[in-house]
C-alpha cells in the first residue's frame, strides 16, 4: 500500500478496571481500625472516577487525534467483542454532536436495530447513510428518518467501496467520515487479501485526497492482532491505541497520583 503512513486510532470503551476494583475490596471498618482511612477513601474516589470518565478517555483520544490530523485520518479501534456496540455508540455520538457526516457500514447489526439504539442516545441519524450487510432477511426500513442500502455480504470487496465512496461524495458537510462497525466481522466472509484491498482502498481515499478531511474509523475484535490483515493496517498507523492497555494506563496513573497526595 505503498509507504505513505496513516493514522489509526483505536477507541476505547468502559472496561471493567480490575486493579480499581481490587482497591475497593477494602472494608471501611477495617480502614478505621488500621488507621488507614486515607487509602479507603482513595480507593473509593479511584473506583467513582474510573466508572465516570471511561467515555471520556475514548473521546478525548478521538479529538486530539482528529484535530491533529486535519486532511484526514484512519482509526483502527481494537475492541472487546462484548463492547463493540457500545463503542461503537460513543463513537459515533462524538462524530455526529461535533458537525461530521458520514458513511456507516453495518456488518454486525442491522439498521432498523442499530437505528433504534441510536435514537435512544439522542443520534442525529439525519447525518448518517447507512449501508447495511448485516439484514439478512433483507427486512426493508420503513423509518424515513434517515437513510439506508441493503447489501448482500457476498458483494465483491471493490464493488462495496465504490459503493461507500460514491455516497460520501454525495454528503456536503466539510467534515465527513467513515465508520465500518466490524472489520473482522466482514474477514469471516472475505478472504485475507480481499479485507487488505479494502482497506488499501479506504486508505487511498485520503492518500489521493480524492475528499478532503475525512475520518476513517475501522473497528476490529481486540486478539486479532496477528491477523494479516490487521498487521498490514496497522504497518500503516501513525498511532495503534488499544482500548483495554489504556484505560489500565489510566488506571495506573491514577492511582499512583493518588498515592503520591
Amino acid at each position: 500500500m505503498g509507504t505513505f503512513k496513516y493514522s489509526i486510532y483505536v477507541l476505547v470503551f468502559g472496561i471493567g478496571m480490575h486493579k480499581a476494583n481490587s482497591n475497593n475490596a477494602f472494608n471501611i471498618e477495617d480502614a478505621h481500625s488500621k488507621g488507614d482511612l486515607n487509602t479507603y477513601n482513595t480507593s473509593e474516589k479511584i473506583g467513582s472516577n474510573i466508572g465516570k470518565t471511561s467515555d471520556k478517555i475514548l473521546i478525548d483520544y478521538l479529538d486530539d487525534t482528529i484535530k491533529n490530523h486535519i486532511n484526514g485520518s484512519m482509526i483502527l479501534l481494537e475492541i472487546p467483542s462484548e463492547k463493540y456496540f457500545e463503542m461503537n455508540t460513543t463513537s459515533i455520538k462524538y462524530l455526529t454532536d461535533n458537525g461530521h457526516h458520514g458513511v456507516y457500514l453495518s456488518i454486525q447489526r442491522p439498521i432498523y436495530n442499530v437505528g433504534n439504539l441510536f435514537k435512544q442516545k439522542d443520534i442525529d441519524l439525519k447525518k448518517i447513510f447507512f449501508i447495511d450487510c448485516a439484514n439478512s432477511d433483507q427486512k426493508q426500513n420503513t423509518d424515513n428518518s434517515y437513510k439506508t442500502l441493503n447489501v448482500s455480504l457476498s458483494i465483491d470487496v471493490d464493488k462495496l467501496g465504490d459503493l461507500i465512496f460514491s455516497n460520501l461524495k454525495r454528503i456536503k458537510s466539510k467534515k465527513k467520515f467513515i465508520f465500518i462497525d466490524s472489520i473482522s466481522t466482514l474477514a469471516l466472509y472475505k478472504s485475507s487479501s480481499d479485507i487488505i484491498r479494502f482497506s488499501d482502498f479506504l486508505l487511498n481515499i485520503i492518500k489521493a485526497k480524492k475528499e478532503d478531511n475525512v475520518t476513517i474509523v475501522i473497528n476490529v475484535a481486540e486478539g486479532l492482532t496477528l491477523k494479516e490483515y490487521v498487521k498490514d493496517i496497522s504497518d500503516h498507523a501513525d498511532e495503534v491505541i488499544n482500548i483495554v492497555r489504556n484505560i489500565e494506563k489510566y488506571t495506573d496513573d491514577l492511582i499512583d497520583a493518588n498515592i503520591c497526595n
